[in-house]
């Protein structure tokens, strides 16, 4: 498991494009398999122009080495328009003749990217790709493709995968919009979650949605909470599905972004929700 954290910027080419083929790098390094990469074969048109793409797709081994979890990148942008993303999805099978927006099963979520310089904190392990970008005035990017700790074994949930970015599909937003919010904290259409019973649903995400989130550091000293997915049209009775792999709630009491934390030898990157600095509107990235 390795946690890559540095910038991409446009010295070679768009920022996004290069951060997109450094996750292929980054990926292969942790043991995926790249199923394809490069132009998308629906490409046409200039690099820059909103019909231009180039993707990603590979399949991880997960923690176990005997899984196949479908995750996969794509960038579009417009020149016109003045924005440069990063969509990524989740898909439950490959099939090569298949087109990457219709693979079999596919959530896709984005977040908005930059043309230019883009520093990122980039976590991979064996069934899971988490996020943190910082771009433009700056705002911070937050997202998560890949499998999540399920509630139930393997026999009873073999497939829990999470698709969660900024954005849901692959809308024309700048980073300036202001309406975005990550998808950490539930009940969002960014934020989509495979059920047991093969659905994608949006989840309630505790504790931002369970009312248990309002406290703060002691001392200096910081508490993370996992971040549970749960049915949201049955709380407080419904099911508790899965929790997320190394991404927690921390308070924003005496906290600020890209604060790092160490616990328990293991540090943790800061993220704020967009450009919002309430209390209530962090998550802490595992760096590992």
């Amino acid at each position: 498991m390795t946690a890559h954290v540095g910038f991409v910027d446009n010295s070679s080419g768009y920022a996004h494009e290069a951060l997109l083929a450094a996750i292929q790098t980054w990926a292969e390094a942790e043991g995926w398999t790249t199923m394809r990469s490069g132009v998308s074969p629906d490409s046409s048109g200039a690099p820059g122009s909103a019909t231009y793409h180039k993707e990603w797709i590979g399949i991880a081994p997960g923690l176990s080495g005997g899984e196949q979890i479908i995750v996969g990148f794509r960038t579009y942008q417009d020149a016109n328009n003045d924005y440069y993303n990063l969509a990524g999805m989740t898909a439950t099978n490959y099939v090569a003749g298949n087109l990457w927006t219709a693979q079999p099963g596919i959530s896709i979520t984005s977040m908005c990217a930059h043309n230019q310089r883009i520093d990122y904190w980039c976590p991979i392990n064996g069934q899971r790709i988490t996020m943190g970008l910082k771009v433009g005035t700056p705002v911070y990017e937050s997202g998560y493709w890949g499998k999540a700790f399920p509630t139930a074994p393997p026999s009873q949930f073999p497939y829990p995968v999470v698709s969660a970015g900024t954005l849901t599909g692959m809308p024309a937003v700048r980073y300036s919009d202001t309406s975005r919010v990550f998808p950490y904290q539930g009940n969002v259409t960014n934020m989509q979650f495979r059920t047991v019973g093969g659905a994608w649903m949006y989840p309630f995400v505790g504790p931002f949605n369970t009312d248990t989130e309002q406290y703060r550091d002691t001392n200096g000293k910081y508490h993370l909470t996992p971040l549970e997915l749960m049915d949201s049209s049955l709380w407080p009775n419904g099911n508790v599905w899965a929790w997320l792999d190394g991404v927690y709630h921390i308070t924003g009491f005496n906290n600020v972004v890209e604060n790092t934390v160490v616990i328990d030898g293991v540090t943790y990157l800061v993220v704020q929700n967009i450009y919002r600095v309430g209390f209530n509107n962090y998550v802490a990235i595992a760096l590992v």
